[in-house]
């Protein structure tokens, strides 16, 4: 099909990523659909004709080869071995990012740690953005490379922009030692993108005070907040 140069749009039913890096190239376009359930064919039309701005992203990273090695974002995996990334997708419109608010210092006793930035709609088509919060240490060896903390859907129209808000708890910022949640002071850099390889802001914040340790978490994720 490829071959006749007629403009071949590749889709997958399924519940796990394939290697397409043979065909990747000949596709004008790929559309992972899962299991979509009895109402997929819809779905899938309407995405497919325009009428829906697709805004989903990967819960998983496409890999490039049918190596037996296991890839997860969070160990900071090399994109040479990646076809598509841990929260990658693509829009019918395009995201501006800008204007980061992180705060230079925190306290490990603070009850949070508040993160901002503003998404812009640049395109032509309403859409929505999932804006990601990641966070990456840089003086503790004992979290991963980088780590998926918070999330927020944003629907944006034409030209339209919003300030997405996180509030990040010191606890996600914990790992898991000898029976305890532990807390570190040091350097972390908070890191906001489109998917955990496209990073389009980041900024440094200090920890300070007292290590921590805890039995239990009770925060995992980060609250979010969406504003004009």
């Amino acid at each position: 099909m490829i071959a006749t140069g007629k403009p071949v749009v590749l889709m997958m039913f399924g519940g796990r990523p394939r290697v397409i890096d043979e065909v990747e190239a000949g596709c004008a376009a790929i559309l992972q659909a899962w299991y979509p359930g009895e109402e997929g064919g819809n779905a899938v039309a309407d995405i497919l004709l325009g009428n829906v701005n697709p805004s989903g992203k990967l819960c998983v990273s496409y890999p490039k080869t049918e190596s037996e090695e296991l890839y997860c974002y969070n160990n900071g995996v090399s994109q040479e071995k990646i076809a598509y990334p841990f929260d990658f997708g693509l829009s019918y419109t395009s995201f501006e990012y800008s204007g980061m608010n992180v705060p230079a210092t925190a306290q490990t006793t603070d009850d949070f740690i508040e993160i901002s930035c503003r998404v812009k709609n640049t395109g032509m088509r309403k859409g929505v953005e999932i804006v990601q919060l990641y966070l990456s240490p840089e003086s503790s060896q004992s979290l991963k490379p980088i780590q998926l903390k918070g999330f927020a859907r944003v629907n944006l129209k034409p030209g339209e922009s919003k300030r997405v808000s996180f509030k990040v708890s010191p606890q996600q910022m914990a790992y898991y030692v000898n029976g305890k949640w532990t807390i570190d002071d040091g350097a972390y850099k908070f890191k906001i993108g489109a998917s955990s390889s496209d990073i389009r802001l980041e900024s440094s914040c200090q920890l300070i005070g007292k290590k921590l340790q805890m039995e239990h978490r009770n925060v995992l994720f980060a609250v979010q907040d969406i504003q004009p």
